[in-house]
């Protein structure tokens, strides 16, 4: 475990993240989903023979192991500025079209005076979100997204915790 405790090592931490080691967190958290031990050391190997990557910089030859790849691989997808707008304006766009009373009162009913605030903002975040990154048709397939996330995320500190213990 890392801990920051000044502005300055903050920044120092993110210029030169690629320096801390994230394998034994990333390794637990890998086995706690459900990977193998085993496989995990096939994820961190490096290939021996060239990949082709194509992003918007244009194609390139890199040999990377399959973590690092993917996480290049969503790197190249989601940060480009026009990328990120896109999908920042679709995020609140979402977040307005939530806030209005109509769909307030549709979520939560006029019988209730009172709301968790962790309840309604946990949906509508999770729902934004989900709509801006994968669009309506995700809620066709799962009608229940929403709740299964929240209780997902409810529970998401078990596996830190390796809890229950087995």
């Amino acid at each position: 475990m890392y801990v920051v405790t000044s502005a300055a090592d903050v920044n120092a931490v993110y210029k030169t993240n690629t320096t801390l080691f994230w394998d034994a967190m990333l390794n637990d958290l890998m086995i706690a989903f459900g990977v193998e031990s085993v496989i995990i050391p096939k994820l961190l190997q490096t290939p021996d023979f060239d990949v082709a990557d194509e992003t918007d910089l244009g194609a390139r030859t890199r040999r990377l192991s399959h973590i690092p790849a993917t996480l290049d691989h969503y790197k190249s997808r989601l940060l480009p500025e026009q990328r990120l707008y896109k999908f920042s304006d679709s995020l609140l766009g979402y977040i307005s079209d939530f806030l209005c009373w109509d769909k307030v009162y549709q979520r939560f009913g006029a019988t209730t005076s009172k709301v968790s605030l962790n309840k309604f903002g946990g949906e509508i975040l999770v729902e934004a979100l989900s709509r801006a990154m994968f669009g309506n048709r995700i809620f066709e397939v799962e009608l229940d997204l929403v709740q299964k996330m929240l209780n997902s995320n409810d529970d998401a500190w078990m596996l830190i915790f390796q809890y229950p213990l087995t």
